[in-house]
């Protein structure tokens, strides 16, 4: 792991991404970490960390549920459907032997008697059998549907972290944004991918006509301008916003749900409401409204 040293000799020892936080010295034989380029180092860290715990959560997930299916003498709700489909076909297949056993012998009250008590016995069994395979499956079941729950959250968290530490975005304000615009799908090998949805819940198409990826709906948050203020600056303005943005330099995103702030407005907080539901639900959440 890079640990940021003050002072390095040549750039070139210095990762890629975090180049842009060294500035040359006068002669250009180095490289000098200012105090103030340490903070925006400090910020970073953070977002990989969080990117770290996040990836390993999801990778923990994931292992769990493979453990629970492949666990000795715990069934998976598919095991346990196969049996209850198997038993089914065993308790007709019992029923059809003693048709068969007893065939052209049963000639008298008492026979008759006989064959329904085996018959009765039978169904018996086989109920109870049937009883304990749909108790264990639904219990199968449940637990199955929350695990799978808490992988795909795992998985949306991971996929939110990543995409805004690699935009360089402000995880508090972002994360619930992102994360309410993804959903885990899987591919056609069966593989967990993150796609971007829209408010109807359909995949988004990125302009290439491939499905859009977290790293691109960040992206394109950070080209709009009311989410400006949620990124860091690129260089050229001292903030999220570019060059050609409407909000000025240095300015930050407006929350009309914080109370006690010139910001509070309730007729903006209808006007948000109304045109981008997600971006109202970010800014209450962020404002401590539930």
């Amino acid at each position: 792991m890079f640990t940021f040293p003050a002072t390095v000799t040549s750039l070139a020892d210095v990762p890629s991404e975090f180049q842009s936080l060294y500035e040359l010295t006068a002669d250009g034989r180095a490289a000098i970490l200012t105090e103030g380029l340490r903070k925006k180092i400090e910020v970073g860290e953070g977002l990989q960390n969080a990117l770290k715990t996040e990836r390993r959560r999801a990778d923990d997930g994931e292992r769990a549920l493979k453990a629970w299916k492949d666990l000795s003498g715990v069934e998976t709700p598919e095991q346990l459907q196969t049996r209850l489909t198997e038993i089914e076909e065993k308790f007709k297949q019992q029923l059809a032997d003693v048709d068969k056993a007893y065939a052209g012998k049963v000639d008298s009250a008492e026979m008759i008697k006989q064959v329904n008590n085996i018959k009765e016995e039978l169904t018996r069994n086989h109920q109870r059998e049937v009883a304990k395979l749909t108790a264990d499956l639904t219990q199968a079941n449940t637990q199955a549907t929350v695990l799978q729950a808490d992988i795909e959250k795992m998985l949306k968290q991971s996929a939110a972290t990543t995409a805004i530490a690699e935009h360089k975005g402000n995880a508090n304000l972002l994360k619930l944004l992102v994360e309410s615009a993804l959903k885990p799908v899987k591919n056609e090998y069966g593989e967990y991918v993150v796609r971007v949805i829209d408010v109807d819940g359909d995949e988004r198409i990125d302009t290439d006509g491939k499905p859009m990826t977290p790293s691109a709906y960040v992206a394109k948050l950070k080209q709009d301008d009311r989410y400006a203020g949620a990124f860091e600056g690129d260089g050229a303005t001292g903030s999220g916003a570019r060059g050609g943005n409407l909000r000025p330099s240095g300015s930050k995103v407006k929350n009309p749900w914080k109370k006690d702030s010139p910001d509070f407005n309730l007729t903006e907080q209808m006007r948000i409401e109304k045109t981008d539901k997600r971006l109202a639900d970010q800014l209450k959440a962020a404002a401590g409204v539930a």
